[in-house]
Protein backbone atom coordinates (compact mmCIF):
# COMPACT_ATOMS: atom_id res chain seq x y z
CA UNK A 1 0.00 0.00 0.00
CA UNK A 2 3.16 2.24 1.02
CA UNK A 3 4.50 1.76 -3.17
CA UNK A 4 1.34 1.87 -4.47
CA UNK A 5 0.51 5.94 -2.65
CA UNK A 6 4.36 6.62 -3.42
CA UNK A 7 3.79 5.40 -6.88
CA UNK A 8 0.69 8.05 -6.96
CA UNK A 9 2.47 10.73 -5.77
CA UNK A 10 5.04 10.60 -7.94
CA UNK A 11 3.64 9.74 -11.14
CA UNK A 12 0.83 12.15 -10.69
CA UNK A 13 1.52 15.19 -12.27
CA UNK A 14 1.67 18.02 -9.74
CA UNK A 15 -0.06 21.26 -10.37
CA UNK A 16 -0.10 24.19 -8.03
CA UNK A 17 -2.25 27.33 -8.94
CA UNK A 18 -0.56 30.48 -8.26
CA UNK A 19 -3.02 33.48 -9.06
CA UNK A 20 -0.60 36.29 -10.24
CA UNK A 21 -2.29 39.54 -9.91
CA UNK A 22 -3.43 41.50 -13.04
CA UNK A 23 -3.17 45.15 -13.20
CA UNK A 24 -5.88 45.42 -15.12
CA UNK A 25 -8.39 48.68 -14.35
CA UNK A 26 -7.25 50.42 -11.63
CA UNK A 27 -10.31 50.57 -8.91
CA UNK A 28 -11.06 54.33 -8.27
CA UNK A 29 -8.80 55.11 -5.07
CA UNK A 30 -5.77 53.35 -7.04
CA UNK A 31 -7.07 55.59 -10.17
CA UNK A 32 -7.01 58.88 -7.96
CA UNK A 33 -3.48 58.20 -7.05
CA UNK A 34 -1.90 57.65 -10.16
CA UNK A 35 -3.17 60.49 -11.64
CA UNK A 36 -2.19 62.75 -8.47
CA UNK A 37 0.78 61.26 -9.54
CA UNK A 38 0.93 62.08 -13.12
CA UNK A 39 -0.50 65.57 -12.03
CA UNK A 40 2.61 66.76 -10.47
CA UNK A 41 4.60 64.81 -12.53
CA UNK A 42 3.48 67.20 -15.68
CA UNK A 43 3.65 69.97 -13.64
CA UNK A 44 7.41 69.41 -12.84
CA UNK A 45 8.29 68.61 -16.79
CA UNK A 46 6.46 72.01 -18.00
CA UNK A 47 8.59 74.00 -16.40
CA UNK A 48 11.44 72.84 -18.74
CA UNK A 49 11.50 75.67 -20.97
CA UNK A 50 14.48 73.64 -23.67
CA UNK A 51 12.81 70.73 -25.17
CA UNK A 52 15.45 68.35 -24.53
CA UNK A 53 15.38 68.95 -21.08
CA UNK A 54 11.45 68.79 -21.20
CA UNK A 55 11.51 64.93 -23.15
CA UNK A 56 14.00 63.93 -20.44
CA UNK A 57 11.36 65.46 -17.53
CA UNK A 58 8.47 62.98 -18.92
CA UNK A 59 10.91 59.85 -18.96
CA UNK A 60 9.90 58.94 -15.79
CA UNK A 61 6.11 58.55 -15.82
CA UNK A 62 5.20 58.45 -19.89
CA UNK A 63 6.05 55.54 -21.83
CA UNK A 64 9.14 55.37 -24.38
CA UNK A 65 7.12 54.50 -27.23
CA UNK A 66 4.28 57.39 -26.67
CA UNK A 67 6.85 60.35 -25.33
CA UNK A 68 6.47 62.62 -28.39
CA UNK A 69 2.63 62.65 -28.86
CA UNK A 70 2.19 62.87 -24.80
CA UNK A 71 4.99 65.64 -25.47
CA UNK A 72 3.22 67.54 -27.65
CA UNK A 73 -0.51 67.53 -26.28
CA UNK A 74 0.97 68.76 -22.46
CA UNK A 75 2.29 71.72 -24.42
CA UNK A 76 -0.72 72.42 -26.41
CA UNK A 77 -3.14 71.38 -23.61
CA UNK A 78 -1.23 72.87 -20.35
CA UNK A 79 0.53 75.65 -21.49
CA UNK A 80 -0.95 78.77 -19.66
CA UNK A 81 0.35 81.63 -21.17
CA UNK A 82 0.07 85.19 -19.26
CA UNK A 83 -0.28 88.48 -19.62
CA UNK A 84 3.51 89.25 -20.34
CA UNK A 85 3.96 86.38 -22.87
CA UNK A 86 5.43 84.08 -20.48
CA UNK A 87 4.28 80.92 -19.29
CA UNK A 88 2.82 80.24 -15.91
CA UNK A 89 4.24 77.52 -13.75
CA UNK A 90 2.30 75.22 -11.44
CA UNK A 91 2.12 76.02 -7.99
CA UNK A 92 -0.35 73.10 -6.66
CA UNK A 93 -3.12 71.02 -8.46
CA UNK A 94 -5.93 70.75 -6.38
CA UNK A 95 -9.74 69.27 -6.54
CA UNK A 96 -8.92 66.22 -8.60
CA UNK A 97 -12.00 64.53 -10.04
CA UNK A 98 -12.22 61.22 -11.08
CA UNK A 99 -15.25 60.94 -13.55
CA UNK A 100 -14.60 57.57 -15.15
CA UNK A 101 -12.32 54.60 -15.84
CA UNK A 102 -12.30 52.10 -18.21
CA UNK A 103 -10.29 49.33 -19.82
CA UNK A 104 -8.32 50.05 -22.78
CA UNK A 105 -5.65 47.57 -24.46
CA UNK A 106 -2.44 47.31 -22.59
CA UNK A 107 -3.82 49.41 -19.53
CA UNK A 108 -6.62 52.40 -18.44
CA UNK A 109 -8.53 55.34 -19.52
CA UNK A 110 -9.22 57.84 -17.04
CA UNK A 111 -11.45 60.76 -17.37
CA UNK A 112 -11.00 63.37 -14.83
CA UNK A 113 -11.08 67.27 -14.08
CA UNK A 114 -8.72 69.18 -11.69
CA UNK A 115 -7.92 72.46 -10.96
CA UNK A 116 -4.16 73.85 -11.64
CA UNK A 117 -2.82 76.97 -9.74
CA UNK A 118 -0.56 78.62 -11.93
CA UNK A 119 1.41 82.16 -11.40
CA UNK A 120 4.23 83.84 -13.32
CA UNK A 121 5.65 87.27 -12.74
CA UNK A 122 7.03 90.22 -14.74
CA UNK A 123 8.85 93.70 -13.87
CA UNK A 124 7.79 92.70 -10.04
CA UNK A 125 3.96 91.86 -10.71
CA UNK A 126 2.98 88.41 -10.03
CA UNK A 127 0.12 87.19 -12.28
CA UNK A 128 -2.11 83.94 -10.72
CA UNK A 129 -4.77 82.12 -11.95
CA UNK A 130 -7.04 78.76 -11.31
CA UNK A 131 -6.88 76.97 -14.24
CA UNK A 132 -9.89 74.17 -14.57
CA UNK A 133 -8.88 71.55 -16.72
CA UNK A 134 -10.92 67.99 -17.97
CA UNK A 135 -9.06 65.49 -20.13
CA UNK A 136 -8.63 61.55 -20.83
CA UNK A 137 -5.80 60.03 -19.62
CA UNK A 138 -4.31 56.98 -20.65
CA UNK A 139 -2.34 55.15 -18.34
CA UNK A 140 -0.26 51.69 -18.52
CA UNK A 141 1.60 49.43 -17.12
CA UNK A 142 5.37 50.11 -17.81
CA UNK A 143 8.12 47.68 -15.45
CA UNK A 144 5.79 47.69 -13.04
CA UNK A 145 4.69 51.37 -12.62
CA UNK A 146 2.14 52.99 -14.13
CA UNK A 147 2.76 55.44 -16.80
CA UNK A 148 0.94 58.18 -19.00
CA UNK A 149 0.28 56.67 -22.62
CA UNK A 150 -2.00 59.17 -24.47
CA UNK A 151 -3.41 62.30 -22.98
CA UNK A 152 -6.04 64.50 -24.76
CA UNK A 153 -7.21 67.86 -22.79
CA UNK A 154 -10.88 68.10 -23.67
CA UNK A 155 -11.48 71.66 -21.71
CA UNK A 156 -9.25 73.68 -20.04
CA UNK A 157 -11.00 77.34 -18.71
CA UNK A 158 -10.37 80.05 -15.75
CA UNK A 159 -13.45 79.71 -13.66
CA UNK A 160 -15.49 82.43 -12.88
CA UNK A 161 -15.64 82.07 -9.50
CA UNK A 162 -12.10 82.05 -8.62
CA UNK A 163 -11.24 82.38 -5.06
CA UNK A 164 -9.49 85.99 -5.52
CA UNK A 165 -10.55 87.77 -8.35
CA UNK A 166 -8.27 90.94 -7.98
CA UNK A 167 -5.13 88.13 -8.03
CA UNK A 168 -6.50 86.68 -10.40
CA UNK A 169 -5.27 88.02 -14.49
Amino acid sequence: AASTCTAVVFLTPSRIDVRVPNLGTPDPELATDILSGLLDNMGIAMMETREDRFLSALQPFVTIADTSEVAAELRRGLSVSLPSGALASTEMVDAITLEDISTIKGGARLLARWDAYVSGGHWGHEHRRVVAYRALLDVAEDRGAWKLSGLTILESRTPTDTPDPETNS
